[in-house]
């Protein structure tokens, strides 16, 4: 690596600025290739994700606008295989900034579909590119392309420079994305009752879950750690992800059985740029004799009993064919009666009456 001139380190310290601005994924789509086309010239750049096993590639921004033709993405996903830069860093070796001339001639270059699917007919005749932290057989990074020349050592290493800075605000703004995600999740899922929630990754795996979910967890599991669900609930929730995916009802509940404890699981779905969450809550049977010497009718009983299932008002309302301004004024009542001024607080309050030993 040549020493880089004055100019190009100032240039790569305000670049770096720039992206430390960075607060999400779209700010990052925005931001970095016009930052790069101040270090390095080109004709189109883009940033990929790409799954070459697959066949499937993402082509998140791409500059200029209009340069990836109709139908281009899908093709570019069919034959990204070709490209030996994404070959290389398919490995698990991190291959830096490569460019096409480091693995192949233009003549070769010429004589593969991908060019003339893709690069003939965007005029890309050399490449520079560089990923970024990606799962496997996956490759996320920025591609540069132009006609000629063929791009200089001196551009690798402002790019090598550089890589670092975009490789932390790729993270930052992931982690920034993931953490609102849990949060949106979290927020479905609680609908201001204190539940046992997990929060599901893009493959169906734990990302998060309260100290109370983790405990189920370990009820259900036996103690067994695992960034897995346990069955039969792994099951359950891959088919109502599936159910989400083809766009089918997915509001089936689960009902589990562990030693001492029985518990009930709902899915709830995340929809764009949100987790997907499962909903744990505890079955038990609320006495009715307890709930009466509260001075409980027999409707607010009914109330109280699926508020201590997980219900909403407006599912409570449903399943009692009632209004929900009925339930909420219901509610009220319960809450005065039981002496408490929450959901959480009357489920509370009505366990502890229903298992203290007493009448049936």
């Amino acid at each position: 690596m040549e020493a880089l001139s004055a100019t190009d380190l100032h240039t790569i310290l305000d670049v770096a600025r720039e992206l430390g601005a960075v607060q999400d994924l779209d700010g990052l789509h925005a931001r970095v290739l016009p930052q790069l086309r101040r270090l390095v010239a080109y004709d189109t750049a883009s940033f990929n994700e790409i799954a070459p096993s697959a066949g499937e590639a993402v082509v998140a921004v791409v500059d200029p606008s209009d340069a990836m033709f109709e139908g281009g993405e899908e093709i570019f996903g069919a034959y990204a295989h070709q490209n030996p830069l994404i070959a290389a860093a398919v490995g698990p070796d991190d291959v830096g900034v490569r460019k096409f001339s480091d693995f192949i001639s233009r003549r070769q270059l010429h004589r593969l579909d991908i060019y003339d699917l893709v690069y003939g007919p965007i005029e890309a005749e050399h490449q520079i590119a560089f990923t970024l932290p990606a799962p496997a057989a996956h490759v996320i990074g920025f591609a540069l392309n132009r006609k000629r020349p063929d791009f200089s050592e001196r551009d690798r290493d402002v790019l090598r420079a550089v890589r670092p800075f975009v490789i932390q605000a790729y993270v930052d703004a992931t982690a920034r994305a993931r953490t609102r995600a849990t949060v949106a999740a979290l927020e479905r899922a609680t609908d201001s009752t204190a539940q046992a929630v997990i929060v599901l990754d893009d493959d169906g795996r734990i990302e998060f879950a309260t100290d109370l979910a983790a405990r189920w967890l370990n009820t259900l599991a036996g103690a067994r750690a695992s960034l897995h669900l346990p069955e039969p609930l792994q099951s359950w929730s891959a088919t109502q992800r599936r159910h989400t995916r083809d766009r089918l009802p997915c509001g089936e509940r689960l009902d589990l059985n562990a030693p001492g404890a029985r518990f009930t699981a709902q899915f709830i779905p995340g929809g764009p740029e949100c987790l997907d969450a499962i909903l744990l809550q505890q079955r038990m049977r609320l006495r009715a004799d307890a709930m009466r010497a509260f001075g409980l009718t027999h409707r607010e009983i009914d109330v109280l009993r699926l508020l201590a299932h997980g219900l909403s008002n407006g599912q409570i309302a449903s399943e009692l064919a009632l209004s929900e301004r009925t339930i909420a004024k219901h509610l009220e009542h319960v809450y005065g009666k039981l002496g408490v001024s929450s959901r959480t607080a009357a489920v509370a309050r009505a366990r502890e009456a229903s298992t203290r030993p007493g009448a049936n």
